[in-house]
């Protein structure tokens, strides 16, 4: 859906983006309560293994940081990746399909994203709730604008934004006497932070966000 109404409709990115993470939003809370009722919680479910000291998903996600730097890095798919988003006109000139190559980049991107929330649901729950994201997505695209728009640079930010989230808990246990609210804002003034100070430093690609057509070249 998303690639259908901003690559080939051309409608502006960030507009979809909110509105489908609002439908989203809604949707899952609507399911929720429709299969589960307004009191009860959702069942429980398997959740991912442990392979020593961490799961298993946390093992994927570093092999394919590995795997997504190679492929940009020293293949051709990457350098038609990388050129749909800096200088689609390059890659229409060699006759390679522009809106191909990005509809294709969105979906396998956006399967690692519902990859990365099943974990969240399944992985460290095993449950189901509502809001369960809370702003999370928010702070992974921080993480990409604070990494360089690079694999290795987002898995940076995203230790750095974890160590946060971490601190929730830390702070938490040790009685400090800093009212909850005040630690639970953590993670996110980290991620203001970040977007204010660093957010101009790190320019996505120059084409990103800009439709592509063939014929107003």
């Amino acid at each position: 859906i998303y690639s259908l109404l901003t690559i080939y409709f051309r409608a502006n990115l960030v507009v979809i983006g909110m509105a489908i993470n609002i439908f989203a939003e809604g949707i899952t809370t609507t399911m929720y309560r429709t299969i589960f009722g307004m009191s009860e919680g959702s069942s429980k479910v398997a959740a991912f293994d442990k392979v020593g000291p961490l799961l298993l998903p946390v093992y994927i996600g570093l092999v394919l940081v590995a795997v997504v730097h190679v492929i940009f890095g020293r293949t051709k798919i990457g350098l038609k990746i990388k050129g749909a988003g800096e200088y689609p006109q390059a890659l229409d000139s060699m006759g390679i399909s522009v809106n191909r190559v990005r509809w294709l980049s969105v979906i396998i991107g956006s399967a690692i994203i519902g990859f990365g929330g099943a974990f969240l649901s399944i992985g460290e729950l095993s449950f189901f709730t509502e809001n369960m994201v809370s702003g999370r997505g928010y702070i992974a695209l921080a993480a990409v604008i604070f990494g360089r728009y690079t694999p290795i640079g987002v898995l940076l930010a995203v230790l750095l934004f974890g160590a946060g989230e971490a601190a929730v808990y830390r702070f938490s246990a040790m009685g400090l006497g800093i009212p909850s609210q005040f630690i639970l804002m953590i993670p996110y003034i980290l991620t203001l932070i970040v977007v204010a100070f660093f957010g101009h430093k790190g320019a996505g690609p120059k084409a990103l966000g800009i439709p592509f057509s063939k014929e107003e070249q």
